[in-house]
C-alpha cells in the first residue's frame, strides 16, 4: 500500500487501519501521507485484522515490494498494490505539487510495471480511479507469461475478482 505508514500518528507502517469504531484520519491526506484506508481492502477482514503477526508481515507499504521481486522465494503468488490517492489518479492536482489524475496514474504505471514484469515471478492487480471519479482502471499483470492486461474504464468489482482468480489459476487475462 504505497504511503501506508509514512505518518505515524495516521496509521502504522503496516496493516494500517483505524481501530475498529473509531474515526479514520486517512480521509484526510496530506503532501507526505497520501494513504487512504478505504482502498485497502485487506484490512476489512478480521481473518486478517486479527491476527496481528499475519498482517504486519503481509499488509505493508509498497516500499517492500522491489525487494520481495528480487526472488522467487520472495514473491508472492498474489500482490495487490493500493496506490495513494494520487497515484490512483483519485486527486488532480495533488496535495503535493503533483498533476495526478491520468498523468500521475501513467507516471505510476510506468515505474512500477516495469519492476514486476522484470520479477522472475509476479501476478498483480491494480485499481485506481481516475479524475472523472466515475471511470475504474485496472492491471492484471503476470511476469510469468511478460503479459499484461488493462483497461481504463468502467470495472465492476464482481468481474474484477473473476479476473483475479483466473489469473491466479493460471489463466491468460484477456483484453
Amino acid at each position: 500500500m504505497e504511503d501506508m505508514g509514512n505518518t505515524p500518528s495516521r496509521e502504522a507502517a503496516t496493516c494500517g487501519h483505524p481501530p475498529l469504531n473509531t474515526l479514520d484520519v486517512t480521509q484526510v491526506v496530506t503532501a507526505a501521507d497520501q494513504y487512504a484506508t478505504r482502498h485497502n481492502p485487506f484490512v476489512y477482514f478480521h481473518s486478517i485484522i486479527d491476527d496481528q503477526p499475519y498482517c504486519d508481515t503481509h499488509v505493508v507499504n509498497l516500499s517492500a515490494l522491489e525487494a520481495d521481486l528480487s526472488a522467487t522465494a520472495t514473491t508472492a503468488n498474489y500482490i495487490f498494490i493500493a496506490p495513494d490517492l494520487c497515484h490512483d489518479g483519485h486527486d488532480a492536482p495533488c496535495v503535493d505539487g503533483q498533476p495526478g489524475g491520468v498523468t500521475s496514474v501513467n507516471a505510476f504505471l510506468t515505474e512500477w510495471v516495469p519492476k514486476i514484469t522484470a520479477a522472475p515471478r509476479a501476478a498483480l492487480a491494480h485499481h485506481g480511479a481516475h479524475t472523472s471519479k466515475s471511470k475504474k482502471s485496472a492491471c492484471l499483470l503476470d511476469s510469468t507469461r511478460r503479459s499484461a492486461a488493462c483497461a481504463m474504464r468502467e470495472i465492476p468489482r464482481f468481474p474484477m475478482i473473476v479476473s483475479i482468480e483466473r489469473a491466479l489459476r493460471g489463466e491468460v487475462p484477456q483484453n
